[in-house]
């Protein structure tokens, strides 16, 4: 490959598992490019890039936040790492009309649990217990 040539290649994978499409075609991707203006700075650029990607954004009414405990976790969450994460959280939240998020993220799971004895928090967690 050249410094004048771009390569992609897309993992179409889904869990693990190669899709299965059939007679279908899928359209995986549209390969946009831009450069920097003369004089424009990278915020900018980034700027003028997004709204090449897309001229009409699906933007939510307010700020998206919260907590994905596998950026910080990966996979070895607990029932009271998952609740105290979560607390804390909540706990910084100033206006209550835009509530963060708490995600629970155990990854690319091998097997998935069967039963909820199976996840690491059991069922007591999805009781509010």
């Amino acid at each position: 490959m050249s410094s004048e040539s771009l390569e992609l290649l897309l993992d179409t994978n889904s869990g693990g598992m190669g899709v299965r499409l059939g007679e279908r075609t899928l359209h995986a991707a549209d390969i946009i490019t831009t450069e920097n203006l003369p004089g424009e700075n990278p915020y900018h650029t980034d700027i003028r890039f997004c709204k090449l990607m897309c001229v009409n954004p699906k933007l939510p009414e307010a700020p998206v936040y919260g907590i994905n405990d596998w950026y910080f976790a990966y996979g070895k969450n607990s029932r009271d790492l998952i609740l105290q994460t979560t607390s804390l959280m909540s706990n910084q939240v100033t206006n209550w009309d835009n509530p963060p998020f708490s995600v629970i993220d155990m990854g690319w799971s091998v097997k998935p649990a069967r039963t909820n004895e199976e996840y690491c928090w059991g069922d007591d967690f999805n009781q509010g217990k």
